[in-house]
């Protein structure tokens, strides 16, 4: 196997949308499953095993417990990842940001053929890819992420600051 370099250079901040259109995966280790869910095998599935001691991870939370868990925390840059809502895409998980009075919910999705992760809906040319999730957490806890507002248009840049369990 060939080794493939950890990041691909972007020129400017990642940028992320948020919205009533906000969309979210998931892709659970299946001894973890609620009844009656499935999943993919490999490595989202893999990886989201080793996720489940990181301060910032929230396993099963839905949307809804997430978002008010940031909204009662009220700080910009608290943040979570959790199991996204679909476990059969390739977007298993969401990463979910307080910024500006707003909670953003971002994708995370799984390239099946570079065997890596991107954030957002959309594969884009500017993408920055991550070899693991904590690789993703790392980078954007030193790097701005930009955010949209879907609704208003509004422009944040943020940074992943407080690590936080729903």
């Amino acid at each position: 196997m060939v080794p493939r370099p950890a990041y691909k250079a972007l020129s400017g901040p990642q940028e992320a949308w948020s919205g009533s259109g906000d969309i979210a995966y998931n892709a659970p280790p299946s001894d973890l499953l609620p009844v009656g869910r499935s999943t993919f095998t490999g490595k989202p599935l893999a990886e989201e095993a080793g996720l489940l001691t990181q301060p910032w991870y929230s396993a099963h939370c839905d949307r809804q417990t997430v978002e008010n868990t940031l909204l009662l925390l009220r700080k910009d840059g608290s943040y979570t990842i959790r199991l996204s809502s679909d476990p059969q895409g390739l977007k298993p998980f969401t990463l979910a940001v307080f910024s500006h009075g707003h909670v953003y919910h971002i994708p995370i999705r799984w390239l099946e053929a570079q065997g890596q992760y991107a954030l957002g809906r959309e594969s884009r040319s500017s993408d920055k890819l991550f070899p693991t999730v904590a690789s993703l957490v790392q980078h954007f806890s030193q790097h701005p992420l930009l955010l949209v507002n879907r609704c208003g248009g509004d422009r944040q840049h943020a940074r992943l600051l407080f690590p936080t369990k729903a």
